[in-house]
């Protein structure tokens, strides 16, 4: 996997590296611009592969595992426009045409993430979050995005020592995020009043999770690289290189905007201190409690592994390094006129336009929901939201399930559920918030015959085998339990085994209940709930485990179905 920007997860424990001077860049192009020998680059990074007549047997691939990753991994599935992917992957077709690899299998997805971000997987798939793309002004920045994105996938980076080393920390990154999901419904249960002050903030943190694409970090040098030759790419296709530095202050935004949700977190532990969160669970062990909420303090540490700002560059240093890069290579095309009209027709126009309106206002009512807002205006976003062909979307409906629960509704919260999952696209998070919805209505083989459906429809991947030891350990039914955990053991790594064996109650950690609940999601669905009837847990994250070859679905119509 690989993504734009070190500090592109919103979350409550992102550290941002304070801007360094831009002097560095701007005096000498050591650092950035300078190969491994120390001497200055001579030639641009895509002109020296050219010259090196470097071959390699295959690039990218048919983004089958992509597809999977988005609709299991990352949970929330890729959203259904033919018109906006073409588009997309038209402008990809421009930047490959230059490429040292002009053969190179890609496939654009886009996901209805809120939040502003960019993953590339090794099988030539890319994920674009709705809410990068919303950001961009011109094609110029939505090409440097996918050139970016793109030398990810041409310069192999998945196959490094350092992409290799990062995945038990992703792993266990992204059970935490699973297990935060836990959280979600317990925070939107009619139960929890507002004497739980505190939960703002969790709700806060929570749906930020939520939206995020998670995906472990980069080295220095392999992000320079997408920078500088994703600029090379850029110049070549015919695009204005400054659209690469603009983009980066996209990525500054956000990292500001990470810095407040980290401050969020500091005041939450110091509310754990004084016992807010500790009064909202009466009836729950005060140590229990304590650990639980430490583990929420440092959840987005252990998310956004490898992402340390000893080692990744804040993006006021990656804009001064590019910028660097463009007056040494590229001065002469940076006065290229930006192409906007085309792409103004994606983001307003069109089934397109729709597309961006109606899940924008879906991503307001969940962050009502999550965040104590205004239900009144979050009702009448996410009713717009699946309204005429948008009806069995996904995303829309998920936020409406949500909404509904918000106000009491259980019921209807299903019925949105049972709307989306109507749909061949619908993706793991629907049917895992389903099988929440029905555990916490006591229907327990509802909840396992849901999770036995998604398994096979999905070709079993490793994602969804944790949650799925949890529903069938709540419906007592440990062959099932078995028959989970040995494929964790005979397909997985030592990181998967350890998350399977947590859901089974087999492995006792700070961050888990002990309670066989499935962790700290499962306590804490609990624990937030307290008191209210029926309370459930879930509606999270589910894990990043590779997945399978099944094939994806064939695209969906943008009509409703």
């Amino acid at each position: 996997m690989s993504r734009i920007s070190s500090a592109l997860i919103v979350t409550l424990g992102l550290t941002v590296a304070a801007p360094a001077s831009a002097q560095s860049f701007l005096d000498s192009l050591k650092g950035a611009v300078v190969g491994e020998d120390k001497q200055e680059r001579d030639a641009t990074y895509l002109d020296q592969l050219n010259q090196e007549g470097t071959t390699r047997d295959s690039c990218g691939g048919d983004g089958g595992k992509s597809w999977l990753n988005a609709s299991v991994e990352q949970g929330l599935g890729v959203v259904s426009s033919k018109e906006l992917t073409s588009y997309l992957e038209g402008i990809v077709g421009k930047l490959l045409a230059n490429a040292p690899y002009p053969n190179c299998e890609v496939t654009v997805y886009v996901t209805p993430h809120d939040a502003a971000q960019a993953v590339a997987l090794a099988d030539g798939g890319i994920l674009i979050a709705l809410g990068f793309l919303r950001n961009l002004k011109n094609e110029d920045e939505v090409a440097a995005l996918l050139a970016h994105e793109l030398t990810h996938i041409l310069k192999d980076h998945h196959s490094s020592d350092s992409f290799v080393e990062s995945q038990d920390g992703f792993l266990k990154g992204l059970e935490t995020a699973n297990a935060s999901g836990g959280m979600l419904l317990g925070l939107v249960d009619p139960g929890l009043q507002k004497a739980a002050d505190a939960a703002v903030s969790v709700g806060d943190a929570m749906y930020n999770i939520s939206e995020s694409m998670i995906a472990p970090a980069w080295t220095v040098n392999q992000e320079d690289e997408a920078d500088l030759m994703g600029t090379d790419l850029l110049v070549a296709a015919g695009y204005n290189p400054r659209a690469m530095a603009s983009v980066m202050d996209i990525i500054k935004a956000q990292e500001a905007n990470a810095a407040a949700v980290e401050a969020e977190r500091d005041k939450l532990y110091k509310q754990r201190l004084q016992g807010t969160l500790l009064d909202v669970a009466t009836s729950t062990n005060v140590n229990d409690t304590a650990s639980v909420v430490g583990a929420v303090a440092s959840m987005t540490s252990a998310l956004v592994s490898g992402t340390d700002k000893k080692t990744h560059r804040p993006a006021a240093e990656r804009k001064s390094n590019v910028s660097a890069y463009i007056k040494k290579f590229h001065r002469k095309h940076r006065r290229r006129a930006f192409e906007s009209k085309a792409w103004d027709g994606q983001l307003n126009a069109g089934i397109s336009g729709q597309m961006f309106t109606r899940y924008r206002k879906a991503a307001a009512a969940r962050r009502a929901v999550f965040t104590d807002g205004d239900l009144t205006a979050a009702v009448k976003d996410v009713n717009a939201s699946v309204a005429g062909a948008f009806a069995s979307h996904s995303y829309p409906r998920l936020a409406q399930s949500e909404v509904r629960l918000k106000k009491g509704d259980r019921q209807a919260a299903i019925n949105s559920l049972e709307a989306a999952m109507k749909r061949r696209d619908a993706p793991w998070q629907i049917y895992r918030s389903y099988a929440d919805l029905q555990l916490g209505l006591g229907n327990k083989g509802k909840a396992a015959e849901t999770v036995e459906r998604a398994d096979e429809k999905f070709n079993r991947p490793l994602g969804i085998a944790p949650f799925a030891i949890k529903v069938h350990r709540a419906a007592n039914n440990e062959e099932k339990v078995a028959a989970y955990l040995e494929r964790c053991q005979s397909s997985g790594s030592r990181a998967h085994v350890q998350i399977c064996r947590k859901a089974a109650g087999l492995e006792s950690e700070a961050a888990s209940s002990g309670s066989g609940s499935g962790g700290v999601g499962g306590f804490l669905g609990g624990l937030l709930g307290a008191g209210s009837k029926g309370s459930s847990s879930g509606s999270g994250l589910s894990l990043p485990f590779g997945g399978s070859d099944t094939e994806k679905d064939p695209d969906e119509s943008d009509s409703n179905d």
